[in-house]
This record gives structure tokens, sequence and C-alpha cells, in this order.
């Protein structure tokens, strides 16, 4: 259940910021940084030029926050993001975007500081 909460609500987030990367006006993009913040409760997706295109609030994370281990809510948002990013690779979401290549999708921390490259 945790797992399939948090999968749905930064799939949904990760989706919203493809749909504003596919607007013909919006400027080109090299890098999306991914960054998931247990401490804080919120889930944010910036692109290259740290302009906020998501933010979005993890109940799952405000709920669990006196119990919660920091270090694994980031070993398990990685592993979901991966997932998320490949899945929606393979759906061909990555085609029709205003990006530039080579194209990265970067999870970082609140320093921007790469944790894990997912693409």
């Amino acid at each position: 259940m945790k797992r399939e909460t948090l999968f749905q609500t930064f799939n949904h987030a990760f989706r919203r910021a493809l749909d504003k990367l596919n607007d013909p006006d919006s400027s080109a993009v090299v890098d999306l940084f991914l960054f998931p913040n247990p401490e804080s409760g919120d889930f944010t997706i910036y692109d290259d030029e740290d302009r906020i295109l998501v933010k979005v609030q993890v109940p799952l994370w405000e709920e669990q926050f006196e119990t919660m281990d920091s270090e694994l809510a980031l070993s398990e948002s990685e592993n979901i993001l991966r997932e998320i990013v490949n899945t929606s690779k393979e759906e061909g979401l990555f085609d029709n975007l205003n990006i530039l290549k080579p194209f990265s999708i970067l999870m970082v921390d609140d320093e921007m500081e790469t944790l894990a490259e997912l693409l």
C-alpha cells in the first residue's frame, strides 16, 4: 500500500511535469531534477534553469513524519522514480518533448547534488 501510494503521487507529478515540457512555447531543457524531500513532505521537479515545474505534497510522508527513516524513504523514492522514468521512456513520453540531447533525469538533494541518475 505504501509503495503504491508513493508511486501514484510521484507518477502523477512526473507526468504533469512532462505535460509542461510538451508545450511548444516552453524553452528546451537538457536535464530534469527530481527532488523527493521526506523531511518536508514534498516532491519537486525542476528544469535545468532551477524553475519549479511541479511541486506536490506527499501525504504519506506527512503522516509518518515522526517515525520515518529519511534515508530509507529516499532509497524507496529512487527505486520508484527509476521505474516511473523507465516506464515513461518505454511509453514514448519523451519522444515529443522540447528537450536537447543528451537529456538526463537526476534525483537530487536539497543542494541540487545528484543522488542518482535515473536516465
